[in-house]
């Protein structure tokens, strides 16, 4: 993928998600949905990237 196609705001984002990611992981939680990632990161689901759902 190319840095064209994805928002800075994404970008910008990307060390938060790593964070909360890894945090979820260490807590032992293997699925989330965009809807509780979001409210775990006090985002909206709709601002979680697309294809974060690819990853399983």
């Amino acid at each position: 993928m190319r840095k064209e196609n994805i928002s800075d705001a994404v970008i910008r984002r990307l060390p938060r998600y790593y964070r909360q990611l890894t945090d979820l992981c260490n807590r032992g939680v293997v699925r989330i949905s965009s809807h509780s990632l979001g409210q775990e990161m006090n985002i909206t689901a709709s601002q979680n990237p697309p294809g974060f759902q690819l990853f399983r």
